[in-house]
């Protein structure tokens, strides 16, 4: 059988294709909403753990010996709070892409400190999830964990995932500014 060469104009249609195939993808308000129910689920629980046992995430905090001793309690008050918000907002659909872009940042926080426990030599627990028994060691499923997040909450991120429940007019208005 004789192999066909792709001409230059065919190989730029099919990569052409393949863009908008991806774009239509990441666009789809259906793959929005199941990112941000996942991405609000995960957020919510770990909040609601951290906030019933502050004390111990602040031990899980100051494992990492990055803040000042002074400014961990707070850290740890603090933070858990955020993150429900966050969640709350994904999940009901209000600043979705803020608490989209909120969550992300968060999720870069995270990967910053469970690098630089890595690279420190630290054998301790992330403290993620305080509500679980079993704590995660920091590690590289840490860090592939928190990619995954990020990796969910592009689409949301897009600003497709902020029109769902709004009419064409709305749209339409909301896309002119």
């Amino acid at each position: 059988m004789e192999e066909r060469r792709i001409s230059h104009g065919e190989r730029k249609g099919i990569a052409e294709m393949k863009s908008r195939s991806i774009s239509r993808i990441f666009s789809s308000r259906g793959l929005a909403v199941v990112c941000r129910v996942v991405v609000a689920g995960v957020f919510i629980y770990a909040a609601v753990g951290k906030i019933q046992d502050p004390a111990e995430f602040a031990d899980a905090v100051m494992g990492f010996r990055i803040l000042p001793l002074q400014f961990v309690n707070i850290f740890a008050i603090i933070l858990p709070w955020v993150e429900l918000i966050g969640g709350v907002c994904l999940l009901s659909g209000v600043l979705v892409t803020s608490s989209a872009l909120l969550l992300v940042a968060l999720n870069v926080m995270f990967m910053f400190a469970v690098g630089s426990a890595m690279a420190r030599g630290l054998d301790i627990e992330c403290g993620c999830f305080t509500l679980s028994q079993a704590h995660a060691k920091v590690g590289w499923s840490l860090l592939a964990r928190d990619v995954a997040i990020i990796l969910l909450c592009l689409p949301l991120l897009s600003g497709i995932a902020g029109r769902e429940g709004k009419s064409k007019e709305q749209q339409a208005m909301s896309d002119e500014q």
